[in-house]
């Protein structure tokens, strides 16, 4: 099997971002943009959130990498989400969809633009 990953340029745009995973739990996460296209994500790294060693924070690393291997292999943020679980919950004037798992809150932050790219639509 050949490794089809996209070689990433040794510097390249990033933003970290504060992610809600709800009841009032936050983590922050790198996203990285290859200069060339700088408003698809190609990579995604947890850096805090969750207590030092815990395993939490080793899952959070760890569904970031695996993350990263879908975008350099060629799958957009789009692709990756609707694999993904969602939970349908019932609210007054219709269902609301949230994501099932922390997979699919990391997920639906690379869809949305850089801060860079939502300041040239403004």
């Amino acid at each position: 099997m050949s490794d089809k990953r996209k070689k990433l340029p040794t510097r390249r745009l990033s933003e970290v971002r504060k992610v809600a995973l709800g009841e009032g739990r936050n983590i922050f996460i790198t996203v990285g943009y290859d200069p060339k296209a700088p408003t698809e994500p190609k990579e995604v790294f947890y850096d805090s959130g969750f207590r030092e060693g815990a395993e939490l924070q080793f899952i959070a690393t760890d569904i970031c990498i695996m993350v990263s291997v879908c975008l350099q292999a060629g799958y957009t943020p789009e692709k990756i989400a609707k694999s993904l679980s969602k939970v349908t919950h019932d609210r007054p004037g219709g269902e609301e969809i949230d994501h099932g798992s922390m997979v699919g809150v990391i997920v639906a932050q690379l869809a949305i633009p850089p801060l860079w790219d939502q300041e040239a639509e403004e």
